[in-house]
This record gives structure tokens, C-alpha cells and sequence, in this order.
């Protein structure tokens, strides 16, 4: 088999969509559990398009089971190799050969079509940066004393009518509208810079740099995007939980983010979480009805150990027992 580059895209795709169904089952056996949990379930989905499984089939084969007989091992290296790329093109033997084909220029014009796309979304992302980072260098330092864990973050107060929202990735900061403040009650205000404060522990800010890389590359492809927004409802999820698991007071924190919605625009760049992501009304539904978290029990943890393992442990396992194709498999 002759794997061309849009038999690899395709090969690279349909196991990534393999993946994320999967984590889609994990996601509704622990739907009751803590949002974290199913947040980064789907952040492993969205990982998964940039690591494609032909690098651990290659790692596996660097350590092939050498004493196999050699009618086992070329039909393993077959029945892998045809599950694993069965879009790419086969080769035709020479004495059935036809006549040459004119070359063909609808790769070209895909590349092109991809380009063009790649530069639409950089040009969205880098704008949406720019306008933040310019908020940010206009920014003042704010003294305020936040909780332990969070009592060292940066918080700046900036005159733009932007929503809180976190800044960088290896030193984030924390940056509120100068208003904000007077705007809100003692009670709402301490939620909010709470809110902010958990996506900063958590590290949403670079699960969601990652995910724009994702995009980026597979703008074309929808289950990237609503990836994303499983991405971003989770995450959302997980902050007011521990919020409302912090202060217990949801009266107050769905009263600040329904006013910071109401007086100050949402951020645009998923790797600056804000407070106002996410099904609104769903989220003030769940923090009004603060319904009690289970905790995930021994087998869920189980399943979801066994189902990183495999995901892992099949690839190279491919490697090991179908060795001479490993770095012809896509994705």
C-alpha cells in the first residue's frame, strides 16, 4: 500500500475520531462526576490530533519480537497494516499497469484551500491576542489579598471594557476592569476573582493555547471545533465548582457573573479563560441548584486508567508485531 498524503490525512483523522468517541464514552460514564474529570478527558481527545499513532507503532517497533515465525509475522504486519491505513492507495502490479494518468492538481488545490483557511483562523487568534495584550500593557498592578492558594497571582486592573480574564501562559496574569470593583458587590467580586483565579491553578490557559493549535491545523475538520466548545463548557464547569466548593455561597456568584455578562465583553482567545464562557444559563442553573459532586469510586478510576493505557499500549503493540510499516502509518 502506497500511502499518499491525503490517505494520510484521512488515516490521521478517522483514528482521531476514534479516540474522541471514546473519550466521549468516558465523558458520560463520569458525567456525574467532577467537570475537571471529563475536561480533560477531552483535552486528551484534542491532544490526540497532534500525536498521531503511527510515532508509537514507529516507537514499537524498536523493539520487535524477533523469534516469531515468519508466516505470523507477515500476516500480523498485513491485518495491522490494512486496519490501520485503509485509505491509502494500492499498489497496481506491473503487468496490470495502465497507461499513465495525467497528473492530477487536486491535491494543489486542497493545499491551497487549507492555506487560505490556516491564514483566516492565525489571523482571528492573533488579532484576538493583540487586543488583549494591548489591555494588558495599558494595565496597572491592583493590591488586593486573594485566599491561599491563590495569594501570589499577578492581578492587573485595566481600563478596556474586557471581561476578567487570564493572560500567558508560563506567567499568567490576572486582569479586571478598573470598574469591576464599584461595580459589584464585596460578596460577587470575591466569586469572580476567585473564578479567575482556579482557571490560573488549573492551567486552562495552556490546554486552550493547545487547543488553538488544533483548530488551526484542522480548521476544516467541525469535530475539532466542537471539541472546543466541550473544552470550554467543562472547564467552566470545573471553576464554578470550585468556587461555590470554596466560598458556598452561589447566590452571590451567580448574581457576579450574570453582572460581568451584563457590563463587560467576553474574551475571544481560548487561551485567556474568562468568567463568561460556556451555556450561561445552564451554568446558573448548576451553581443555583449546587447539586452534590460524586467522587469518582474504584472502577470508574479503573476504566479510565485501562483506557489510557490502551491507548497507548495498542499502537506500540502494533509496532512490535508488525514490524517493515511502522513509519509508513499515518495518525
Amino acid at each position: 500500500m502506497i500511502p499518499t498524503p491525503l490517505s494520510v490525512l484521512a488515516n490521521h483523522l478517522w483514528q482521531s475520531t476514534l479516540f474522541a468517541g471514546l473519550m466521549m464514552l468516558l465523558s458520560l460514564a463520569v458525567r456525574k462526576n467532577r467537570a475537571s474529570t471529563r475536561h480533560w478527558l477531552w483535552v486528551a481527545a484534542s491532544v490526540k490530533f497532534l500525536i498521531p499513532f503511527s510515532w508509537l507503532i514507529a516507537l514499537g517497533s524498536q523493539f520487535q519480537w524477533q523469534n516469531r515465525p515468519a508466516a505470523a509475522k507477515a500476516t500480523a504486519s498485513v491485518v495491522l497494516h490494512e486496519t490501520a491505513q485503509p485509505f491509502a492507495v494500492p499498489i497496481t502490479p506491473p503487468l496490470l499497469a495502465l497507461a499513465p494518468e495525467a497528473p492530477s492538481r487536486i491535491a494543489e488545490v486542497l493545499l491551497l484551500v487549507w492555506l487560505c483557511g490556516f491564514v483566516a483562523v492565525v489571523y482571528y487568534w492573533v488579532a484576538a491576542w493583540l487586543h488583549i495584550r494591548a489591555a494588558v500593557r495599558r494595565s496597572r498592578p491592583l493590591g488586593i489579598d486573594l485566599p491561599s492558594p491563590f495569594s501570589s497571582l499577578d492581578v492587573r486592573a485595566t481600563e478596556a471594557a474586557l471581561e476578567p480574564c487570564v493572560f500567558g501562559l508560563l506567567h499568567p496574569v490576572l486582569v479586571v476592569p478598573a470598574t469591576m470593583k464599584a461595580r459589584l458587590s464585596a460578596d460577587e467580586w470575591n466569586a469572580v476573582l476567585l473564578h479567575e483565579a482556579s482557571h490560573i491553578q488549573r492551567r486552562d490557559n495552556l490546554a486552550g493555547a493547545v487547543h488553538m493549535i488544533v483548530e488551526t491545523m484542522f480548521w476544516f475538520y467541525p469535530l475539532v471545533w466542537w471539541i472546543g466548545k466541550r473544552l470550554i463548557d467543562e472547564r467552566e464547569q470545573a471553576c464554578d465548582e470550585a468556587v461555590v466548593r470554596l466560598m458556598g455561597n452561589p447566590e452571590a456568584y451567580a448574581s457576579g457573573i450574570l453582572n460581568v455578562c451584563k457590563l463587560y465583553m467576553e474574551s475571544r482567545l481560548a487561551s485567556s479563560p474568562g468568567v463568561a464562557g460556556s451555556n450561561l444559563r445552564k451554568r446558573i442553573e448548576g451553581i443555583m441548584a449546587n447539586q452534590t459532586i460524586e467522587e469518582l469510586n474504584k472502577p470508574k478510576r479503573l476504566l479510565l486508567l485501562a483506557a489510557g493505557v490502551m491507548a497507548v499500549v495498542l499502537p506500540i503493540s502494533a509496532g512490535v508485531f508488525a514490524p517493515g510499516w511502522s513509519f509508513q502509518v499515518s495518525g
